[in-house]
């Protein structure tokens, strides 16, 4: 199977699913606005994400790592390398796809508590089918959804039901 359609195992998918909800979202801006999804958003990230175009709803979705298999679990760092490379490539193709059908966008990034494991995302004002659909497209377990209030994991291939965030709810 080429590196673009890994098989999702049910295992990976579970371990994955349970790993998302512990994402801290830092939007590109000035100064940086994190978002830390273990926690309720606060008022001034909601007027901060207002600022940056996202008032409204809006999905969060990378083209990284498809079917939850990351560059990082390689096992030599040649392979990683190659895994990297083809992340930027479907990276690329999506913010592509995006400014051709002419959907604004803003990079964000999903980053593990302790900042060893990032992925670069959009968020994108998209109605929730829309960014569901894309998430399946670029073969993405789950994405983050915010309905103007509080974020919610969102499944795309992962067999799961939608959580709201955080979690502790």
């Amino acid at each position: 199977m080429s590196d673009a359609e890994p098989e999702v195992s049910p295992r990976q998918a579970d371990e994955k699913w349970h790993a998302y909800p512990d994402t801290i979202l830092e939007f590109e801006s000035r100064p940086p606005l994190r978002v830390d999804l273990r926690e309720n958003v606060a008022d001034d990230a909601r007027m901060r994400l207002g600022s940056l175009g996202l008032a409204m709803p809006f999905g969060v979705f990378t083209a990284e790592n498809p079917a939850g298999d990351n560059a990082e679990d390689e096992p030599s760092p040649g392979a990683e390398e190659r895994k990297e490379r083809a992340n930027d490539r479907r990276e690329g193709r999506l913010e592509h796809e995006l400014r051709e059908r002419g959907v604004a966008y803003v990079r964000v990034d999903g980053v593990s508590p302790d900042g060893r494991y990032r992925e670069h995302c959009v968020a994108t004002l998209v109605t929730r089918e829309a960014a569901v659909a894309l998430a399946r497209r670029y073969r993405q377990l789950a994405l983050f959804w915010y309905d103007g209030s509080a974020f919610w994991l969102l499944p795309a291939l992962a067999d799961e039901q939608p959580q709201r965030l955080p979690r502790n709810e």
